[in-house]
Formats: C-alpha cells, structure tokens, sequence
C-alpha cells in the first residue's frame, strides 16, 4: 500500500465552451470547477539556466503533471498524495522519541503511529524487539486498482484512512 493515487480529471472550460487540453476548468462531482494556480517561488540561477517562477495548476486531487486524450476527450493527470500539506505531523512522532517517550514496544507502536510517511521502523530494547510500518495509507473504494489512475469526477474518493491497529507491526515475532 502507499499514500499516492493519480486521477484523471475531465477538463471543461467554466465559462463554457468546447474543452481542450489547454483549458483550466475539469469536472468534479458534476460541476465544471476552475483550477487554482499555486505559485511555488523562483528557482534561482544556475547551471546556465536563468531564474524562473515555478507554477502549476491544481484540482481538488492535487497538481496537475499533464493532460491527455481519452476517448476522444481532454483530461488532466493529477497526483494525489495523503500526507499534502501535513508533512509537519510526523515532527509529532519525532518529538515524542526525543523527549524518550518510548519506553517499551508497545510505547514505539504508538509513538511511531504519528509519523505520517511511509516508512518500516524497528525497535530493540533488553526485553523486545518489535516492528512498525507507518503512513497515512487511504482507504480507497473497490472501484479503484491502486497501480491505475482513478476518474476524478468524485465517485472514486477515499474513504478514511487505515488505522493503526490494521498497520503491519509485531513484538517479538
């Protein structure tokens, strides 16, 4: 499992019109929705390059990598990913190991389940050793095979995501 699924948005034009790969509105739940633009900052000079301001369109799945043409028809890929803009959450679990939180496996089991991204953690004490893999992995609906973009017209959302209890973890296997 992991924490990242793309969609394919069906572009549209909100003010009307025939869409083309070109255009800054797409489809969500049955409405043609503008686009926002997100202003990342300036990549400084370098390599022989100039500076530029780095920008890029959005859906309510995330950024938009490209388009294409499916069935005839334009649509957007855009990548949606759990932890966007709670990348700080996991400092909790960090915090929580540096003030020595953990004072056993079942400690690390709980400690570890704050961190957010994707990763396998161990522990080994005098007594224990135990395992836990983290992330904030989503519940996806039967309707969507993970390894292919989902249609993003909003009847393949996520549906919560998995608990810690249902997240591979063991003490002394």
């Amino acid at each position: 499992k992991d924490n990242v699924d793309q969609y394919l948005e069906r572009l549209c034009n909100p003010r009307g019109g025939r869409a083309t790969r070109r255009s800054r509105g797409y489809v969500w739940r049955g409405r043609c929705r503008p686009m926002t633009t997100f202003n990342a900052g300036t990549l400084a000079a370098g390599g022989g390059e100039p500076a530029r301001r780095v920008r890029f369109r959005r859906t309510v799945h995330g950024p938009v990598s490209g388009t294409a043409m499916v069935g005839g028809r334009p649509y957007a890929v855009t990548s949606r990913r759990s932890t966007r803009g709670r990348e700080v959450m996991s400092a909790i679990g960090f915090a929580d190991l540096n003030a020595n939180r953990v004072r056993s496996a079942r400690d690390f089991a709980g400690v570890m389940s704050q961190v957010e991204f994707t990763f396998n953690w161990h522990y080994v004490d005098n007594r224990d050793i135990a395992f836990f893999s983290s992330g904030r992995l989503p519940i996806r609906p039967r309707s969507v095979d993970p390894s292919l973009p989902a249609l993003g017209n909003g009847r393949h959302e996520w549906r919560g995501f998995i608990p810690r209890r249902a997240h591979p973890q063991a003490v002394n296997p």
